[in-house]
């Protein structure tokens, strides 16, 4: 779609770099955007217009937007360590600035980041973009009124409005969840070969970072539909929570010792009491754990990007359903490069190792 000028905010973050240069590869005009301390050369190196500032403040959102057709709202909060009214404060706030100045710059399409686990914990598999949202961590409760936000604007403003709800995502550049599918697994290799594992657990499935950012080529191509459609991105997998951590684990040498058939409500019970675990104690372990990684990474001269980290917020996926559909995805077109989760887990861990942020 060539000569059209997409927005995208939150462009040096994970997501977001994959997304600008899949656009710039598709022939788009586009318009990075970040934080003024976030480094965006890539981006001007890729061609696109580099405008960095404070998405809180309006007379920015205004100039922003400015030339610009479509915008692609990436740019949030993620930390989940973050009090509920920091991060509401913060990706609620942009997204209402952000969308009004694009409703009244006349913008075509406005495409809003969030995450399926605005539905909160489920029972029951697959869950559809139909089903009702219950989100239950101050993450998921932002992205949910981030949601409502925008589609607020589309109600009194008439700005066309598509929301993405990505699942799990992975791949070479994450930062935040590397902080604990790459550097916990390094650390236990060096006290364990093996490991105990759970039977069963609930159903999951991941996206790579590269069938999202096709997930969101094929969302701002097809066009806003009616009423704020929403899209689930997930891929093909069906996993069990036991068999994730097999696979997460595989690359590291760590074998999972035959499942133990513990009942799955005594799973649950302690994953639910280890989630209200007060955060002084969290931060300790993980400082802990930060004074064993500096060793390693000081013995293996590693690049020093990561650090551990351990979240409360991540214990859900041991007593909640996280499989999602993707079949409203589908019919746009979309299908996944790496339709599980093992077709690009591997490849993910080699990259990491090779540019040297694991040993």
């Amino acid at each position: 779609m060539p000569e059209k000028t997409v927005l995208v905010t939150g462009a040096g973050g994970f997501v977001g770099r994959y997304v600008v240069r899949l656009l710039t590869e598709r022939g788009y005009s586009v318009k990075a955007t970040d934080l003024p301390a976030v480094d965006l050369t890539y981006a001007a190196e890729l061609g696109a217009v580099v405008e960095q500032g404070d998405l809180m403040r309006h007379h920015f959102c205004r100039s922003l937007v400015e030339g610009c057709d479509m915008v692609i709202h990436i740019a949030a909060a993620f930390d989940l360590s973050l009090t509920r009214e920091v991060i509401e404060s913060i990706n609620v706030g942009s997204t209402r600035s952000l969308a009004l100045a694009a409703a009244r710059k006349g913008a075509g399409h406005f495409i809003q980041y969030s995450t399926c686990d605005v539905y909160g914990l489920k029972r029951r598999s697959p869950i559809t973009e139909d089903e009702s949202k219950r989100p239950d961590c101050a993450y998921s409760i932002s992205k949910y009124l981030s949601e409502l936000t925008a589609l607020g604007v589309m109600w009194q403003e008439g700005l066309p409005v598509s929301i993405i709800r990505p699942t799990f995502v992975y791949g070479p550049g994450a930062v935040y969840t590397a902080r604990s599918f790459m550097v916990l697994p390094t650390l236990l290799k060096r006290y364990a070969d093996r490991i105990p594992l759970p039977a069963g657990g609930p159903q999951i499935n991941t996206v790579h970072v590269e069938d999202l950012a096709e997930a969101t080529c094929a969302v701002l191509e097809a066009g806003p539909g009616p009423g704020g459609r929403a899209f689930n991105v997930a891929d093909d997998s069906v996993m069990t929570g036991s068999e994730l951590i097999r696979r997460v684990m595989e690359p590291f040498g760590i074998e999972c010792a035959p499942e133990v058939a513990l009942p799955w409500s005594a799973i649950e019970a302690v994953a639910r009491v280890a989630s209200h675990t007060p955060m002084r104690l969290i931060r300790a372990l993980n400082e802990f754990l930060a004074g064993r990684w500096d060793s390693i990474a000081f013995e293996h001269d590693l690049v020093p990007l990561l650090s551990p980290r351990i979240d409360r917020d991540f214990l859900g996926f041991l007593y909640g359903e996280h499989r999602y559909a993707n079949d409203r995805l589908k019919s746009l077109g979309w299908s996944p490069r790496y339709p599980t989760f093992a077709d690009g887990w591997p490849a993910t861990v080699a990259w990491y190792r090779e540019n040297r942020y694991i040993p």
